[in-house]
């Protein structure tokens, strides 16, 4: 069985089209378990169709993206420590048969821990291909040209790390119940995560395949001001976690010397959100 794991965050009509693209593009058995992110937002399995196939956990409030997968990982885990969690954005939708390559990719390299999967965006174009990062440089790019395959037969690649939106976990291989870090609140968790794992020497890997159509920021996209400071706040962090210094006064003197200084003109909001996103860093940058 995939144990899917998706977070709402005022997302239900999205989450009603996840839903109905598993059910129609899945010949696996399958159950769907949704973190209520938003609890003004009330969500009942009645909501979703097949709704015997919907697990629900409701937060007391938004905990963030990588604290709200911590969740749902945390109860998939305490009923099968060997199961496969495929974390997927709520504004997404799956290719049909997707779960037949991901199980004989599966099957092709039993020891990969960490699967991604490339993702197109609506127009058809490559939105995820493969997860670098340099830690001199602090570069992270995710559009990179395919390299290093695993495997040819299935298309399986090596990747530094791959995108949460759609991320399958493999328990199997971890002695643990593996888990985000909580002091991203958005962006840059999922990079974090793979990290973290490909420093223990845990396989990563990507799919040479497109499985997955996503809407780009159909949900963070609303506020844009937000956006930015979260995905500000977080590069901070990672670069202080995992980069290099130089690589952290690099990141600092673009957005304050190009990015906000520029923007401001342009388009304040960005600007303005990329200041708060610093602002929160210095003033709470450690949990």
């Amino acid at each position: 069985m995939i144990h899917f794991l998706t977070v709402n965050y005022y997302s239900k009509e999205l989450i009603k089209k996840l839903v109905l693209s598993i059910n129609n593009s899945l010949k696996s058995a399958y159950q769907i378990t949704i973190v209520n992110n938003s609890p003004q937002e009330e969500l009942s399995n009645d909501d979703f169709f097949p709704s015997e196939m919907i697990y629900i956990i409701q937060s007391p409030q938004n905990l963030g993206f990588g604290a709200g997968c911590n969740l749902g990982i945390k109860y998939i885990y305490s009923v099968n420590n060997k199961a496969l969690i495929w974390l997927i954005n709520p504004d997404t939708t799956i290719d049909k048969e997707a779960d037949i390559y991901i199980k004989k990719c599966f099957d092709t390299e039993p020891n990969l821990a960490i699967l991604g999967t490339k993702i197109r965006d609506i127009k058809g174009n490559l939105w995820f291909g493969q997860g670098l990062f340099d830690p001199f440089w602090g570069t992270i790019k995710h559009e990179a040209k395919l390299s290093n395959t695993i495997n040819s037969q299935n298309g399986i690649t090596s990747s530094r790390w791959v995108s949460g939106c759609s991320m399958i976990i493999n328990l199997a291989k971890f002695d643990h119940c593996p888990s985000f870090n909580t002091r991203y609140f958005l962006y840059h968790e999922d990079v974090d995560f793979c990290e973290k794992y490909y420093k223990e020497n845990y396989q990563i890997a990507v799919t040479n395949h497109i499985l997955v159509t996503h809407v780009v920021s159909a949900i963070i996209g609303k506020d844009k001001k937000n956006m930015f400071k979260n995905f500000t706040f977080s590069r901070l962090v990672f670069l202080e976690l995992y980069g290099s210094k130089l690589s952290f006064l690099i990141y600092m003197f673009y957005v304050v010397l190009f990015k906000i200084t520029i923007l401001m003109i342009f388009d304040t909001s960005n600007a303005i959100g990329r200041w708060q996103g610093i602002k929160k860093y210095f003033t709470n940058s450690h949990p």
